[in-house]
Formats: structure tokens, sequence, C-alpha cells
């Protein structure tokens, strides 16, 4: 076990090394996600809404931008998920309820708030076209568990033929197909591309 100090109310705690715990309960976490620069309003603008609207919660009248882009441009449902063809209501609250309406980003940009960008879904169809899930067509790698990892396409630098690789934070690795391409490879040019 080891002790961390709370990102919200700085009192400490203490936590598993592995755990990437930054708060000493629920309530902080929260407050945290309440904050205006906190990761979710990174990644969904909020907006707010009159309390007589039919998306605003008991909590409160602030609801993620795309969701009013979507309802402006449909309406109030019933609506049929994009995918799967289900059908899909409004829900305020708990969006992973069955038969809940889901806002999916067809380009997976969280950003593009475009009516044309936005299509109605269920949880289950907008969980597969997240950012990190890799589809059939896209180059991608298996991980030690068998998942697949969005990889790119690269050219070796020793004999010039492409090979998947996983993105590297460090440009410098992963230019080699194989490591006896990378011992064949003249020392001044491996020493030259590190520096």
């Amino acid at each position: 076990m080891i002790e961390r100090q709370c990102a919200v109310c700085t009192t400490p705690f203490t936590t598993y090394p592995s755990l990437n715990k930054r708060y000493c309960s629920h309530a902080c976490a929260a407050a945290a996600r309440r904050k205006p620069d906190s990761e979710y309003n990174a990644r969904y603008r909020m907006v707010t809404i009159p309390a007589n609207h039919p998306l605003a919660t008991k909590r409160g009248n602030r609801i993620a931008e795309h969701r009013l882009a979507l309802w402006n441009a449909i309406g109030p449902g019933p609506h049929v998920c994009h995918k799967c063809r289900t059908r899909v209501t409004w829900i305020t609250g708990v969006r992973t309820a069955k038969g809940a309406l889901v806002v999916d980003h067809l380009d997976r940009n969280t950003h593009n708030n475009a009516p044309t960008n936005l299509a109605p879904s269920c949880h289950g169809c907008n969980v597969l076209n997240r950012a990190y899930t890799v589809e059939d067509h896209e180059d991608y790698l298996p991980n030690a568990v068998g998942n697949r990892v969005r990889c790119e396409i690269r050219n070796c630098e020793y004999c010039r033929a492409q090979f998947l690789r996983w993105p590297d934070k460090e440009p410098r690795k992963g230019r080699f197909c194989s490591r006896s391409c990378a011992r064949r490879a003249p020392r001044a040019k491996r020493s030259k591309s590190h520096t």
C-alpha cells in the first residue's frame, strides 16, 4: 500500500500502487468531474437548458452539447438505432438503460457536434463505435490478452518492407521490421537517427 493525496480535498489516503486512484472518495471524484476544466468537460462541452426542457434532469439543467444538438435535429422519440435498428427513446439520467437513446459521434470525434455527425444509437452500438474500438477494415495487432490494438503501417529503414507497428510515443522506436534488419543496419545510421 502507498499513501497519496486527494486531488480535490488534499486528504491523504492509502491505495495499491497498481491503481491509478487520484481521489479519496466518490464524492471528490464527482466534484472533480463538475469542475469546468475537468477531463469530462474536455471531452464533452456542457450547455445549460431551461428547467422545463424534456432533457433536463432532477439534479440540474446542464447536459452535453451533443445531446441537445441531436434533440434539435431529430426531436422527441422514439427513434431507431442507426446500426442495429432497435427502438430507443430519450431517457434522462441513466443512459445505459435498455432502450435509452445514446448520441453516437459517427466520426469518433467527440468535439464534432454537427447534426450530420450525430446519430441516435443504443448503448451497445455506441460502445462499439468508441475511439479505441478497432474495426475489421482497420490495421490492428492483437495484444497479449488477444484484444485488437490499432497500429500503423511503417517502412523498414533497412529492407524497405512494410510492417505493422503499434504507435509509439518515441519516433525512434519501431524503425525496423525485425531484429535482424536492426542488426544489419549500419551503426552510423542507427546512432544518427537517435539524436
